[in-house]
Parts: C-alpha cells; sequence; structure tokens
C-alpha cells in the first residue's frame, strides 16, 4: 500500500515503477541508482512527487531517509554484493 506513504526505490532504473507508485498513491517518491537515474530524472520532470539521484548500494554511503516503504525491485541479480545492497537499502527509519 503506496497511499500517503513517502516511498525510496532503490534501483530505480527509468523511473517507472516510482511513476506507477505515485499513481497508486504515494507522497512522494526517491528514485536511486548506480546507472539509470538520470533517465527517471528526465521521466520525472514536472512531477514534484518524485526525485532522483545516483547512488551505488553496494558503497558505503547511507541512503537518506526516513521513509515509509523501501522497495528494491528487480536489483538484486545485478549487483556484484547483494548482502551489502540489502544491508544498504535498509530503512533507516526502522
Amino acid at each position: 500500500d503506496f497511499q500517503d506513504r513517502e516511498v525510496l526505490d532503490c534501483g530505480c532504473g527509468n523511473g517507472l515503477h516510482a511513476m506507477l507508485m505515485v499513481k497508486a498513491g504515494a507522497k512522494r517518491v526517491h528514485g536511486v541508482d548506480y546507472a539509470s537515474w538520470e533517465a527517471a530524472a528526465q521521466r520525472a520532470k514536472g512531477n514534484p512527487a518524485m526525485s532522483f539521484a545516483f547512488h551505488d548500494l553496494c558503497g558505503d554511503v547511507p541512503l537518506p531517509g526516513p521513509f515509509d516503504v523501501v522497495t528494491c525491485i528487480g536489483v538484486l541479480p545485478h549487483v556484484p554484493v547483494p548482502a551489502a545492497a540489502v544491508a544498504t537499502s535498509r530503512n533507516p527509519a526502522g
């Protein structure tokens, strides 16, 4: 349930899932991706409910937060260290 939620979309790709989350009622979606975040930012132009940025899920830089929901859709098969990506993607709010 995304209704009125703040969502972090890890591995947002081109922003399609973020757009669908907003359509499903998310208050705000912030997407992060290692490679495709700029395409997502283009998709979000003019929509203040979506924002996107570069982030390496396998790095040691913490993600912004807190968020009500954290998603990581179809990402783990594409990262070199899935356990690190999961640890980084954990919601700072718990």
